[in-house]
């Protein structure tokens, strides 16, 4: 518009510039600007039909329609995903994979340190850890759109979820735990125990959830 403007200034005695600004100023909803640019150029051109016709559908409307967007140039509206059974069914087996390496490898910690545990264990548990927290962050950014849901989202609809994950972070801290002491010299097994526990009752609260979602679909 501001260039329209500028270009009837500069070209005062021509039709074809104020015509333009007549059809800037009517796009832009600046009816008074459009009906004078209108009214100059049919001043300095007489026989021009189609700026007497624009001068007319806004002398009978007030006020020109709006310009919009044709129906292919408009955007859809990207609504969130829903956590429906897809992102639920996602989640689980993400809870059951990671509960999964956790029991096994806890157990194999378990069972490779009676009577007494070596030091080179110290390795096994620590790759164990950042294993485990490896596959943890991998699934969870690979989950689908709308699995990704907050604790609000998951109490409500998943709580189960909720616990299993509180469980697998109790057994990760004490297989770090566990770890940790015994490269201090410690022989105590109980954390491994505790670790143990931990995700094996998330492993059964997985296959359960799973089994749940199943039985939803026949």
């Amino acid at each position: 518009l501001a260039a329209a403007r500028r270009a009837a200034d500069l070209a005062p005695r021509e039709a074809r510039p104020h015509e333009v600004l007549g059809d800037a100023a009517a796009r832009a909803g600046d009816v008074a600007s459009a009906r004078k640019a209108y009214r100059d150029a049919l001043r300095l051109d007489p026989g021009n039909a189609q700026v007497r016709a624009r001068l007319d559908r806004i002398d009978s409307r007030g006020r020109p329609a709006p310009v919009t967007r044709p129906p292919s140039a408009r955007r859809p509206a990207v609504r969130p995903a829903r956590f429906g059974l897809g992102q639920r069914t996602a989640l689980w087996l993400l809870v059951r994979r990671v509960a999964t390496w956790l029991a096994v490898g806890s157990f194999l910690l378990l069972i490779a340190g009676l009577p007494s545990p070596s030091p080179l264990l110290v390795w096994v548990g620590l790759g164990l850890v950042l294993f485990v927290l490896g596959l943890a962050a991998h699934g969870w950014l690979g989950l689908p759109p709308g699995a990704r849901a907050g604790i609000a989202v998951l109490r409500r609809a998943e709580p189960l979820i909720v616990t299993c994950a509180v469980l697998l972070a109790v057994a990760l801290l004490a297989l770090a735990g566990w770890t940790l002491a015994l490269a201090f010299g410690s022989r105590d097994m109980q954390l491994l125990n505790v670790g143990l526990a931990g995700s094996g009752i998330s492993l059964g609260l997985a296959w359960l959830g799973l089994w749940r979602l199943k039985l939803r679909t026949r």
